[in-house]
């Protein structure tokens, strides 16, 4: 596990680059800490409670799939770092309503992006979009989108289905 060790016990925390990092109050905040690799820091099926998931400003490249099992995570900040796109199992986060993924290079999203009903808040400002899948139109919760500095050339028309 390179220089991280996943540590979990009944006071839940993690341990990355020497830090120990807690668990409050089902938030896991591993902003700011250069992390290039969640798979060798975090074992995410054992943290299947977890509400919240603060990953900003770090250098990932890529979102482990398994990250997308939370099935209680209801907001995950991932700006600030180099994704260029989001894996297709982000459709299987079932009770997320906040995520922000601004400042990164996204350059496309998934399909499974639709999937998200419960999706209150999306903020993708600041990437590199150039389209949107037609499936955003299902995001019947969705209140706040964030589109703002992208390069998009196109909209799909289900768009109109958002509040």
């Amino acid at each position: 596990m390179n220089e991280a060790i996943f540590f979990l016990s009944m006071n839940e925390f993690i341990v990355v680059n020497g830090e120990k990092i807690q668990i409050f109050d089902g938030i896991l905040d591993l902003g700011w800490k250069k992390i290039k690799n969640l798979s060798d820091i975090v074992d995410f099926e054992k943290l299947g409670h977890l509400k919240g998931l603060i990953l900003r400003e770090n250098n990932l490249e890529f979102i482990p799939d398994s990250l997308c099992l939370l099935n209680s995570l209801k907001f995950l900040n991932i700006a600030g770092n180099r994704l260029s796109s989001l894996p297709k199992s982000i459709g299987n986060l079932i009770s997320i309503e906040t995520i922000n993924a601004e400042y990164n290079q996204l350059i496309r999203l998934p399909k499974s992006l639709g999937n998200l009903i419960n999706l209150k808040i999306l903020n993708l400002s600041k990437n590199k979009l150039t389209t949107l899948p037609d499936k955003i139109g299902n995001l019947k919760s969705l209140e706040d989108l964030n589109l703002e500095y992208n390069e998009l050339n196109e909209i799909p028309e289900s768009i109109g289905n958002l509040k």
